[in-house]
Order: C-alpha cells, then sequence, then structure tokens
C-alpha cells in the first residue's frame, strides 16, 4: 500500500550495519511463523526501536507488539499507530531494554550478591 513506502527489507546485515540500521529505524517488523526468541528482536529493543512481531513467536518480551500472520489489515493499522504520536512519544517503556539500562541492572544485581 502507499502507506507504507518506507518500508524497508534488509535481510541479512552484518553486526555493525545491523546497530546501525536498527538505531536509524522507526519499527522493526518481524513477520515470521518459525521463531524462538529472535535476538534482532532484543537488539531492536536495546536500540530503543519499537518491534512488531508475528504472534507465532514466543518468548519475546511483553513490550513487543504483536500480530496475527493472517492479518494483513492488522499489521498495517499496528505499523501506522506505531510511528504516530502518542506510542513515539512515549515507547511504552522501551527505555527499559536499553543497553545502558540492561547492563546497569546487571550490575546492580552482582553487586548485591556479594
Amino acid at each position: 500500500p502507499e502507506d507504507l513506502q518506507n518500508v524497508v527489507a534488509h535481510g541479512w546485515l552484518e553486526q555493525e550495519k545491523k546497530i546501525e540500521v536498527l538505531q536509524r529505524s522507526s519499527l522493526l517488523l518481524l513477520p515470521s511463523k518459525w521463531e524462538g526468541q529472535p535476538m534482532v528482536a532484543l537488539e531492536a529493543l536495546a536500540c530503543g526501536t519499537p518491534v512488531l512481531a508475528s504472534d507465532t513467536i514466543h518468548s519475546l518480551p511483553d513490550i513487543v507488539e504483536k500480530c496475527s500472520m493472517d492479518d494483513i489489515d492488522n499489521w498495517i493499522k499496528h505499523i501506522l499507530l506505531m510511528n504516530s504520536p502518542p506510542f513515539v512519544e512515549n515507547k511504552n517503556g522501551i527505555s527499559n531494554h536499553r543497553i545502558e539500562e540492561v547492563c546497569s541492572n546487571l550490575v546492580q544485581i552482582y553487586s548485591n550478591c556479594w
């Protein structure tokens, strides 16, 4: 559809380029039927990028929005919603998944073990 002119399917990217693309992206789409916990979803969240995934993908954080693989109209609705205010303005707690926050939490946990 014409509303999705800015959707880019990058395919396989080297690690450094992937992080650069995730940091510049407004949204990561994961329309996959057979995944466990895709690392790219966690990497996107660590970069502050929202994730929209198939509802068949398990073990993703609750912050990840999900759609049925059989409902293209719902995917389009979610993409448009996730790229417009107020979603973009607050990103529903994505900042909790930024790498700095995760590292800080791990340091705090390990510090409390001793």
